[in-house]
């Protein structure tokens, strides 16, 4: 590994974080350290929901004004859309898409 590192060779690697306390911290410093745009994916309405009420979108409004977050939703209906929407506008200026035909995993 070390002749790797002194030439240069570099691998992918993947690490799979299981501590959810690990996970917030990660989360909340990406989140700090951003300067230019944050795009957020969630992959049903759930997740968001989780994230609601996890506390990451009180987290967002401690984001400094200059940086843009960006939220791709999968909703299901004009309604469920609507009230996403509205959450979102009336506590923090989100750019929000939405994603019609459901993700494959």
């Amino acid at each position: 590994m070390k002749w790797e590192i002194e030439r240069g060779i570099r691998h992918d690697f993947a690490d799979t974080i299981t501590e959810p306390a690990e996970i917030r911290k990660i989360v909340i410093n990406q989140l700090m350290s951003a300067k230019d745009d944050i795009l957020l994916l969630f992959s049903t309405s759930n997740s968001y929901y989780r994230a609601k009420y996890g506390g990451m979108l009180n987290l967002l409004r401690q984001i400094p004004n200059d940086v843009t977050v960006k939220v791709l939703i999968q909703a299901g209906g004009d309604v469920e859309k609507d009230a996403i929407q509205e959450e979102l506008r009336q506590s923090l200026s989100i750019r929000v898409q939405y994603i019609t035909k459901p993700l494959q995993t």
